[in-house]
């Protein structure tokens, strides 16, 4: 297990690989391009209404740390502030859908874009609330209203656990020079 000094703050419960992975990410026309030196956590299907609007429906992320990101391309790289506290990142030639970038040391990667296989599997469903009435579901992974708060009662499936029971994750504090620092 890697470990840092600050613990990772997601709510992932993958544990991190004794060899750090590496993920590559591309945009339809192959103009942007990123590579992800080191592991994809917290892997999730976020159904919010802003996810559903950019993409036309729910959007799979898992989060990189900013220190193992690198990116070439960054003249079709746009950014839109979709709330105070976020800004999502897209081709601006064709429009793929790429990043989440909040505040703090992570920035969110859709898993769509990732080069096959990425060997990932989905860890939980957040915003369920927001999600479009057309689909259910059923997946029995764990479901959040928000990014953190469990739905209650009958509306929990088999598997789902509370965010105190998910397990907390540690980051590599060594890092490749960034360029979304």
């Amino acid at each position: 297990m890697l470990v840092c000094p600050e613990p990772y703050t997601g709510r992932g419960s993958t544990p991190w690989p004794a060899t750090p992975p590496v993920y590559t990410e591309q945009c339809l026309c192959g103009a942007v391009r990123c590579r992800v030196e080191g592991p994809l956590v917290d892997s999730h299907a976020c159904h919010c209404t802003m996810c559903r609007r950019q993409s036309g429906d729910f959007v799979t992320g898992a989060n990189a740390r900013r220190a193992d990101v690198t990116l070439t391309g960054e003249i079709v790289l746009a950014w839109y502030q979709s709330s105070p506290n976020a800004r999502r990142g897209f081709c601006r030639d064709y429009g793929t859908n790429l990043f989440w970038n909040g505040s703090g040391d992570h920035i969110g990667i859709n898993m769509g874009s990732l080069d096959q296989p990425p060997g990932l599997k989905l860890e939980r469903h957040i915003f369920v609330e927001d999600k479009a009435d057309y689909y259910e579901i059923t997946n029995g992974l764990p479901q959040f209203e928000g990014g953190d708060r469990p739905v209650s009662g009958a509306e929990i499936g088999a598997g789902q656990v509370s965010p105190s029971a998910l397990v907390s994750l540690a980051i590599s504090s060594s890092g490749i020079s960034s360029k979304l620092a």
